[in-house]
């Protein structure tokens, strides 16, 4: 029994698509995508090639599928105070956890931009979400600067253009360093897009973020 008193929760059973998507995202990470074909998958997961297109239409349709996995683990958390303070807060937290999410599907980061030019159905799921996280960040980013948390970006600059630069480094700093740093660990890269929002804070939003985190310096 747990510590409620209830009985113990049964694992949860992997479905056939589980097990394909879970194999190829092993097989992406060892070898990249283009080394990798859906026989491959099919055998690593343990299912017949037929049971895999039962699922998938084919291995874009898995890219797809594996990109929507990293795009939900990686949205933004909304924190239950949604206080200005607690704010900044999240939004330094959400690129710290994004390293991980980042490290665990590699396979795709490293190759984001091939994939995006040559495959029309991710490069518009892709586009759909670049446009709803930005808006969503440029909304936060624009509370934090009324707060006095963020100092506005210098002219000619714009919140708009702060919003593209932090994704940009998010987003393709982490495979850079996995090719720099081959250390087989997720490396810290969430610090350059800290060095860019640390840049922004005033002093009272560095003195939110030391008190959450004192052994942290916001320079």
């Amino acid at each position: 029994m747990n510590d409620a008193g209830a009985p113990p929760t049964k694992p949860v059973r992997k479905t056939a698509r589980d097990k394909v998507l879970l194999a190829a995202l092993d097989l992406f990470n060892e070898q990249g995508t283009a080394a990798v074909s859906t026989n491959h998958i099919a055998k690593r997961a343990g299912v017949s090639p037929g049971n895999l297109y039962y699922w998938f239409d084919g291995k874009p349709a898995i890219i797809t599928a594996l990109f929507e996995q990293w795009s939900e683990a990686s949205a933004p958390v909304a924190p239950e105070d949604g206080t200005p303070e607690a704010l900044l807060i999240a939004l330094y937290a959400t690129h710290g956890a994004n390293d991980g999410h980042a490290f665990r599907y590699r396979g795709l980061a490293r190759e984001l931009l091939p994939l995006l030019h040559t495959d029309d159905r991710l490069a518009e799921r892709y586009q759909r979400n670049y446009r709803e996280r930005t808006a969503l960040l440029e909304g936060i980013a624009a509370q934090l600067v009324e707060a006095g948390l963020f100092r506005r970006p210098d002219p000619p600059g714009s919140i708009g253009d702060l919003v593209m630069a932090a994704w940009v480094l998010n987003e393709f700093t982490p495979p850079f360093l996995q090719q720099v740093e081959r250390g087989g660990a997720a490396p810290d890269s969430a610090r350059a897009t800290r060095a860019l929002l640390n840049g922004l804070l005033t002093e009272r939003g560095r003195r939110v973020l030391d008190s959450t985190h004192p052994h942290e310096r916001h320079p």
